[in-house]
Order: C-alpha cells, then sequence, then structure tokens
C-alpha cells in the first residue's frame, strides 16, 4: 500500500489514503481537523507556554493561515521577523487574536500578498508588509497605535488599512514612521485628534498618487508636513493650524482646497510645482 496524506481544509477532515498498488484495494484513517496553515514553522524559546511563527517548509503555500495554538500546545503570539520574506507564492494572511506581534520585514517583498486580516496586531516593525505591491487590504487591532517607518512602503495597491471595528482608515493612529506608507495606493485617511505632530513630518505620505479626501479635522497642529509629491482629492486641514511650512505640498495635485482663516503663515516653496487636476 502507499501511503498519501489528504490536508484538511476549513470544510473538511485530512486524513490518510492507502491504496494497493497491485490492486484497486484502498482505505483510510487517521482522520484529524483542520489546524491553520500545516507547513508553518513554531518557535518555542519560551518558558511561558507561548510561541512565534518563524516562517513555512512549504515554499509553495499560498494562504497563511495561523492557529491559535501550535501542535505542541502553545499560543501563538507573534510573527518573527524575516519570516516570510520574499515569498511570492503567498497571497493571503490570516491570524487569530492571540498573534499581537509582527516583527521586522516579516513580509517584505511578498508581492502577491493580497489581503492581511490580522485583528490582534497591535505591534509591527519596520518594513513589515515593505513592497508588498498587490496588497490591497490590512485589517489591524484597536489597539494598535503606531505604525513604523516604512511599513506599507511601495504597497501600491492597498486601499483599505484599518481597525477591526472602524470603517475608516488610520483613525486608531496616533504616530506615524518615516515613509509608512509613501508610494503607496492607501486612500481616503482619517487623522486622530491624538496625532502626534512629528508624524507629519516624516513624511508617511511621500508620492501617495490616490490619496483621495484627506481628513484632519479631528487633529489639533499648528504646522503641517508630510504630503508633498501626492495627489488628492479635497484636503481638509487641522482644527489651530497657523503655518503652511515649507514645501508642505510641493508637487503635489489637488481638486479642491480650503485654507482656513487661522493660517497665518505660507511659507517660501509650500506649493512649489503644485496644481489643480
Amino acid at each position: 500500500y502507499i501511503s498519501t496524506k489528504i490536508r484538511a481544509t476549513k470544510t473538511s477532515q485530512g486524513y490518510f489514503l492507502h491504496q494497493c498498488d497491485v490492486c484497486a484495494d484502498n482505505y483510510k484513517d487517521g482522520y484529524y481537523d483542520y489546524a491553520g496553515t500545516e507547513s508553518l514553522i513554531y518557535v518555542n524559546n519560551r518558558n511561558d507556554g507561548a510561541c512565534w511563527i518563524s516562517g513555512i517548509s512549504d515554499p509553495k503555500e499560498t494562504c497563511i493561515d495561523i492557529p491559535e495554538k501550535s501542535p505542541d500546545g502553545y499560543t501563538v503570539i507573534g510573527i518573527k521577523a524575516h519570516a516570510f520574506r520574499y515569498n511570492t507564492a503567498i497571497t493571503s494572511l490570516i491570524a487569530p487574536e492571540t498573534v499581537t506581534f509582527i516583527g521586522e520585514r516579516a513580509f517584505d517583498g511578498c508581492y502577491n500578498l493580497l489581503t492581511a486580516y490580522i485583528p490582534g496586531v497591535f505591534s509591527m516593525e519596520a518594513n513589515a508588509f515593505d513592497c508588498c505591491s498587490a496588497l490591497k487590504s490590512v485589517v489591524y487591532s484597536d489597539r494598535l497605535t503606531t505604525i513604523p517607518s516604512k511599513t506599507f512602503y511601495g504597497c501600491r495597491a492597498l486601499k483599505e488599512c484599518r481597525a477591526v471595528s472602524s470603517n475608516k482608515n488610520l483613525d486608531t493612529v496616533t504616530m506615524f514612521g518615516y515613509y509608512a506608507f509613501a508610494m503607496s495606493g492607501i486612500t481616503n485617511p482619517t487623522f486622530s485628534a491624538d496625532l502626534t505632530p512629528i508624524s507629519l513630518a516624516n513624511q508617511p505620505f511621500f508620492s501617495c498618487s490616490s490619496l483621495g479626501r484627506i481628513d484632519l479635522s479631528a487633529a489639533t497642529l499648528t504646522t503641517i508636513n508630510g504630503f508633498s509629491n501626492s495627489s488628492f482629492t479635497e484636503f481638509v486641514f487641522p482644527q489651530g493650524i497657523t503655518t503652511i511650512p515649507r514645501s508642505c505640498f510641493a508637487s503635489c495635485y489637488f481638486e479642491t482646497m480650503t485654507i482656513p482663516d487661522s493660517v497665518t503663515t505660507i511659507e517660501t516653496s509650500a506649493f512649489l510645482y503644485a496644481g489643480f487636476t
């Protein structure tokens, strides 16, 4: 008899199929339930019953479906740095709420990744999804308040990036790292009332070509930056804005902008090479 493992799916049990190589006889045994992607590699170097995902043994796996528990019974709490870097087969990521952390460059260069449903993740390191050019949707934890440097750099297809309980992009985020969304397709960002001033100084939306409506109405800032070389349809200024700084909208293209009466200073080159579409 030749034995073949038939993988479990979300809708059917897995089992072992045994077929005779002489006659047509066959039988099945070893039934088991679906428990996420089978070829995930777990690292259990902790003493608290927790583990991380460090990669995958099957490079052709397309769906990364992480279970709450490893086969050894450890709770899966994170994805290690470089775990899936340059894996071009992956198209989707699904993680349970136990997974709260994604390491540096974990999915860097996964240019076929389309969706990431990570409702427990509130901590990510730099470049986590760098150059995931096909990535369209990311749903993360309500507790995520910081998006580090170049997390979504070059994610040109990205349209949805929001907390699990929100229907607005980025409205729970208070801190953006350097070039966090540069050259991405992010659209219609709505900013938190607690947005830190340094966030926009980090040029998080540099060279974004489809920002749509930028809504900073809830934020309290006296100066802004971070949108140069981008395109948008409408810009809603924050409350109390007094200064439009140097190069703020340089090389931007937009449909409409109403500068509030609170603005007293427009610095040199604030609108250098900017124009209406």
